[in-house]
């Protein structure tokens, strides 16, 4: 039996946590933090996830300051981070680190499981900054 891929989620709100918990439970090995201190401990303890979906705006360490650490870190700077943005939220740096997505909340569930999809099939063991192009970062749901 082959193993499923592992994916770490990060919101700080448990409504949502649930929701992209639910949407990628059958096809991916799920883990779950609060905000960015639960998935920097989660990542201590030895969780390698093959990408991380992260909320933008959060207590303690938010997504920004995640991908900030993430990039910096030998052992976690090859992980594929997808962003989750309020509707008309703008970043300084969208192209920062590990991103290789940004989504915009509210979300299409079957879209964002596509875009996850995507990104894990576009991923090779070393990532190449090259591979993605700046108006590639940003995706909208079709509503």
């Amino acid at each position: 039996m082959m193993t499923k891929p592992t994916l770490l989620l990060v919101d700080d709100n448990d409504a949502l946590l649930r929701l992209l918990k639910s949407i990628f439970d059958k096809q991916y090995s799920v883990f779950t933090a609060g905000d960015g201190v639960e998935a920097i401990h989660l990542l201590s303890k030895g969780i390698r996830p093959r990408l991380i979906l992260c909320d933008v705006q959060m207590q303690n360490i938010d997504g920004m300051e995640l991908v900030s650490f993430l990039s910096t870190s030998r052992l976690y700077r090859d992980i594929p981070v997808i962003l989750l943005t309020e509707a008309g939220q703008t970043l300084e740096t969208p192209g920062a680190g590990n991103v290789a997505r940004i989504v915009q909340k509210p979300f299409d569930p079957v879209h964002l499981l596509e875009t996850v999809n995507g990104v894990l099939a576009q991923t090779v063991v070393t990532r190449r900054p090259s591979m993605f192009t700046a108006g590639s970062f940003f995706t909208t749901s079709k509503s």
